[in-house]
């Protein structure tokens, strides 16, 4: 899909051992992202489509988004991606 052109770092379940929502896979993914970057968790934004997995990760302080779909998660991409007013890093955690 191209992912790796858009964003910072694109997350893996089978690279990191851990599976959403499994509060260690999103620990594992702040920590990288904050050792290498000084990312904070309110900085990232989280996609997915299983409100499981958006509920969990909104706990741990990461922004969210739950869609339904790729149909519904595209237009939203360019939306973000459009607004200068948008935060400027932003991640995505694929499903696997």
């Amino acid at each position: 899909m191209g992912f790796e052109k858009l964003f910072d770092h694109v997350f893996s379940s089978a690279d990191i051992e851990h599976k959403k929502p499994e509060k260690e896979f999103y620990k594992f993914i702040l920590d990288e992202i904050k050792n290498e970057h000084k990312i904070n968790p309110h900085e990232i934004m989280f996609f997915d489509d299983s409100q499981e997995n958006v509920v969990e990760a909104k706990n741990l302080d990461i922004n969210t988004h739950f869609y339904k779909n790729l149909k519904s998660f595209f237009p939203l991409r360019f939306r973000l991606w459009s607004d200068k007013s948008t935060m400027s890093y932003f991640n995505l955690i694929l499903r696997q």
